[in-house]
């Protein structure tokens, strides 16, 4: 997968004039200071996202020329991976180059560059294509922004609307009410401009705005001044707030205020000081004998055309508030044009009509009485489309054609000194590979047999199968039991009393018969729970001791409770945005660990009893027994007339004992009749009085029968998910990628080629286990080609795509460093989605918008690829330096060989990363009608794009060679962990989630290792070890012939000159 690209052929020459005005302007080194200066605005522009709201922050950096940048970013930046104090500041601000500047200046320069330096060839059709597609998107951004027009549909069930509001501009509205209809004269936002006097024919008044809020709340007037003078105003006053990001989860939106003075326009005198809030309601208002209202309100948009709103739906997963869905059904009306359907409107499927996308938004979640739709007008909205299909097409034609070339010159000139030299042959090498794919089928199949639980005494191996209800799905009780014991201790066995290692589906069934005694049952004995943080053990007063593991029976309950006190405080914090510190953020871990023990052992947790008001009516054991209980106490007092409350004391003891054993017998019956109730009572009583036989006949017998939502114990998906959790198919896999690495090194000191393809086909082996392991989570998810569906996930695919990458190089050049490299960063990335997933459930359900099989299937694949080869590429980089710096390996050839696979790697991580990056504007176009919104995840992939397509264009320009190449592969993995964790980490944006100190520390500890590897790789490469040979070599060449002395002939006897001639 490498290549040589090749210059571009020149293009006829213009004028000497217009050249020499074009040529600077024109060069490649001018792209790729564009491109970096890019990249920092980018960057700058995500981090000022923390402070102001997005569309301040596009105004300010991207269509500006010139922004001012504060200090303080860096500070904010600082607070998040390097934790500064919340408090550390730095004053001041400098100047950097905007989006419209840049914008302009990389236009100029593709153009300038195609006059002087491009001309049109089948060899260079691809680049043309891509610079055409790229042209054609900037032109589509300029029409979104200039002609773009979103508003909000608002439409109570069983009501009609015909007009829209836009969803960022106000206006002061003045409504007088005539017969025929209402008369509106409405003064635009851009006019409410404080200080400024405003004065028109059609309103009754002048107008003088006192303050405007961008964004407000309302207070008591109590001890505050009031600014206000008259109406509404008078009881309340308004207070400025900081804008919101307007691209949160929360879909929070800014609700402007202003304090507006009204003049008498023949005198001009004072007429009164009023508030006019998106808070408040119309204000009346009367001006001699004419009487109207005031509203402060969004712009309205009127339609030929009525909406009606038939039924709202949101649909939640069970037992959870996480959405499923949310739809409107409604009805289009439109009798100029004699449509009236009925249409659905869901997460990523709008209704179009008259060249607008109307798109499910939000809702009220008070009542649920109203949706909002968005509405967007956009005549460039088809533009990304065709730009993501020209580019992509143009990056696949363009770099295709020079790896066809590269792979024909290869098959027929091997490289001199990359192809593995012969070896002596060695009988026991040629079954080397087989011997140790034999090796690594035992160690799959020893793995496999020990993997499930005992089925003796309790047949827990059973158990494990039975279907719970937990985040929203339906799952075996085995997984539930491994996730929380995960959470619990970041494991998913325990040890018990004697030492000896337990599986989660024991410690489960332990905890749930200890009800509220915990502390003196066997569970409360075990150390599971986790506490790491010195400040924690201080507080519980714990000492601290090697794996951080404590029973709950050692903690104290005062010490315990404060610790509960420190942890709601900090989730309120969390809750506001507030930052928290380092021990904040442990106290709200470990308090949710002894939560999660508190559910399990009185049952709180799963949902395990079916319930009477539909499918999804599930509930825990003890809600549904004293649900059960109160239903029968209230029909038995209904049948027998009986008081209530107080009045029951005075009832007879004889008849409150019948009443009570009345109660006891319908409950009973009640619990035999429901299957649920009957399975898990008489489960949990024998586990509980050590009846294994009782336990086992329950599971062979009643279990069967037992569904949840229709799944079964024997269901296949459920046993696929037990096998999948037990077998841990990713920590196999890190067993055997640590063999690969060890083959590798064996093959430093000697018989190399026996070792080296055994390295190769065990890393094959293990990349099939870690595929069909991809395939397997597919299947229990139900969600075929969808690879990627959370962080968990995505660092298992990206482990497993730079495996299959790494294994294409070996397979090119057959060298040794795409086995390292492939089974390195296979370890790495399982390490990495180990860490991630201790924090819940790996298969977790979707949120309603990123619900859709399509977008993940492509955009979310694509994109993660892009990340793949970007890792792969830096991998690449840090080798070629640590073996150049460290060992004599990079030989010239071997130099060409990595100037080619960096090269290689790079230009398919470009086109992967272009395309996943678009293709997720699109499906944003799709979902809520804007392609691109500059939430900081999207401005993540966007830097690697541009961080990648800076690294081609700089090769291009002659200014890096192989080595300047590794080092900026290397600033490329930094690029992309900030992008992959980083921006998750800054708590904004709609994809502000997997928020965990322990990434922001792993981002920080990789940024600074890989910084100073760069470092390190500056050094003058005279000075590193693999030149020596080059040295000596060249030393050798430039030294004088040694003196040799004459040989006299007939000095010496002809016997001693043949001797010497010899030596």
């Amino acid at each position: 997968m490498a290549f040589q690209d090749e210059p571009a052929a020149p293009a006829p020459k213009p004028g000497p004039g217009v050249k020499a005005i074009l040529k600077p302007l024109a060069s490649l080194q001018l792209t790729v200071v564009l491109f970096a200066l890019g990249m920092g605005l980018v960057f700058f522009g995500t981090l000022a996202q923390m402070n102001d709201g997005i569309w301040t922050v596009v105004e300010q950096y991207f269509w500006s020329m010139v922004v001012w940048v504060p200090f303080d970013l860096f500070a904010k930046f600082g607070q998040v991976f390097f934790f500064l104090p919340t408090n550390f500041h730095l004053p001041g601000s400098f100047p950097f180059p905007a989006g419209k500047l840049l914008g302009f200046a990389m236009l100029a320069n593709l153009l300038a560059a195609h006059a002087v330096r491009f001309r049109v060839s089948w060899r260079r059709a691809g680049i043309l294509v891509v610079h055409s597609g790229l042209i054609l998107l900037f032109i589509g951004e300029a029409i979104t922004r200039t002609a773009q027009v979103e508003q909000r549909m608002i439409i109570n069930e069983g009501e009609s609307v015909n007009f829209s509001e836009d969803n960022r501009r106000y206006e002061l509205a003045f409504v007088r009410t005539l017969p025929d209809g209402d008369q509106v004269t409405a003064v635009p936002q851009s006019r409410l401009v404080p200080g400024e006097r405003i004065s028109h024919p059609d309103l009754p008044v002048d107008l003088e705005v006192l303050e405007y809020m961008a964004n407000s709340e309302l207070a008591k007037t109590e001890g505050q001044t009031n600014v206000a003078t008259a109406g509404a105003g008078k009881e309340v006053v308004a207070k400025k707030l900081a804008i919101v990001s307007g691209v949160d989860m929360d879909k929070r939106e800014d609700v402007p205020s202003m304090y507006v003075r009204f003049h008498d326009k023949a005198t001009g005198a004072d007429v009164g000081t009023y508030l006019f809030s998106r808070f408040l309601k119309p204000e009346p208002l009367t001006f001699g004998n004419e009487k109207m209202t005031a509203v402060m309100r969004n712009i309205r948009y009127y339609k030929p055309f009525t909406i009606h709103l038939i039924d709202f739906r949101h649909d939640k997963y069970t037992g959870t508030d996480s959405p499923k869905n949310y739809s409107s059904d409604v009805r289009l009306i439109d009798t100029e044009r004699g449509v009236d359907r009925v249409q659905r409107i869901a997460m990523n499927e709008p209704l179009r009509h008259r060249g607008e996308a109307f798109y499910q938004h939000s809702f009220d979640r008070a009542t649920e009485a109203y949706t909002v739709l968005q509405v967007v007008r956009n005549p460039g909205w088809v533009i990304p489309y065709i730009s993501c299909l020209m580019v992509g097409l143009g990056l696949t034609v363009h770099f295709g054609m020079y790896l066809v070339k590269f792979l024909q010159k290869r098959s027929l000139f091997p490289v001199a000194g990359i192809t593995p030299d012969a070896e002596p042959a060695v009988e026991a090498g040629k079954w080397l590979p087989w011997g140790i794919l034999g090796l690594a089928v035992v160690y799959v199949l020893a793995h496999a047999g020990r993997m499930y639980p005992p089925s003796a005494p309790y047949d827990l191996a059973a158990a494990s199968n039975l279907p719970v209800i937990d985040g929203g799905r339906v799952k075996p009780l085995d997984t539930f039991a491994r996730v929380s014991l995960r959470i619990v201790s970041g494991r998913e066995t325990f040890k018990d009393e004697d030492g000896n290692s337990q599986p989660a589906i024991r410690w489960f069934f332990d905890l749930a018969t200890s009800g509220t005694s915990i502390r003196s049952k066997p569970a409360g004995k075990y150390k599971v729970l986790k506490i790491e943080n010195d400040q924690v053990l201080a507080v519980l007063g714990l000492e601290q001791r090697s794996g951080f593991l404590y029973a709950i029976n050692e903690l104290v309950q005062d010490k315990f409770e404060k610790l509960i006190v420190d942890a709601r405080a900090a989730r309120k914090k969390r809750a506001e945005k507030q930052p928290i510190d380092l021990y904040e953020s442990k106290a709200i871990e470990v308090a949710n660990r002894l939560e999660l023990i508190l559910a399990i052992s009185t049952m709180s947790a799963p949902l395990v009893i079916h319930g009477e008001k539909g499918e999804d009516d599930y509930s825990n054991l003890p809600d549904a027994i004293e649900g059960l209980q109160q239903a029968v106490a209230q029909k038995i007092m209904t049948d027998n007339n009986l008081p209530t409350g107080e009045a029951m004391k005075n009832l007879p003891p004889a008849q409150l004992e019948k009443l009570e054993a009345d109660m006891h017998r319908e409950v009973g019956e009640r619990i035999e009749s429901n299957p649920g109730l009957r399975l898990w009572t008489q489960l949990l009583r024998a586990y509980a009085t050590k009846k294994p036989d009782d336990f086992n006949k329950l599971l062979a017998q009643d279990a069967p029968g037992y569904a949840v939502q229709g799944v079964k114990l024997d269901t296949p998906r459920m046993k696929l998910e037990t096998f999948y959790n037990a077998f841990a198919p990713f920590f196999v896999c890190i067993g055997l990628y640590v063999g690969v690495i060890l083959l590798c090194i064996a093959s430093w000191f000697g018989h190399a080629s026996p070792f080296r393809k055994s390295a190769f086909w065990l890393m094959l082996f293990t990349a099939a286990i870690h595929g069909t392991s991809l395939i397997a989570r597919m299947a229990i998810q139900d969600r075929w080609l969808v690879f990627v569906t959370n962080l968990y996930s995505s660092a298992i695919f990206i482990g497993f795509g730079c495996v299959v990458l790494c294994l294409l190089l070996e397979k090119i050049y057959s060298i040794g460093i795409g086995n390292l490299l492939g089974a390195t960063l296979g370890v790495l990335t399982t390490i990495v989605a180990h860490q991630i997933g201790a924090g819940g459930d790996t298969l977790e359900m979707m949120q309603a918008v990123l619900d859709t099989n399509f977008w993940l299937a492509t955009h979310v694949t694509c994109v993660t690829f892009g990340y793949t080869a970007t890792f792969v590429a830096g991998a690449l980089g840090v080798a070629y330096v640590i073996a150049g710096l460290c060992t004599r390996a990079i030989t010239p050839e071997m130099n060409r060989a990595f100037n080619n696979m960096l090269y290689g790697v790079v230009a398919f991580a470009t086109l992967l990363s272009f395309v996943g990056t678009v293709l997720g504007g699109i499906w944003a176009d799709q979902s809520w009608g804007r392609f691109w919104g500059w939430d900081p995840k999207e401005n993540g992939a966007v830097l690697i794009v541009i961080w990648n397509s800076l690294i081609l264009h700089a090769r291009w320009a002659g200014l890096v060679k192989t080595r300047g190449i590794a080092l900026l592969t290397i600033v490329g993995n930094m690029v992309t962990v900030w992008s992959w964790f980083g921006t998750n980490q800054l708590g904004i944006g709609l994809h502000a989630y997997g928020f965990d100190n322990t990434l922001a520390m792993v981002c920080t500890g990789l940024w600074v290792s890989h910084a100073l590897l760069v470092c390190v790789g500056l050094i003058p490469q005279e000075y590193w070890m693999s030149s020596r040979p080059q040295q000596e070599a060249v030393a050798q060449e430039a030294a004088p012939p040694k003196f040799a002395p004459p040989v006299l002939t007939g000095d010496a006897p002809q016997g001693k000159k043949a001797k010497r001639k010899g030596r």
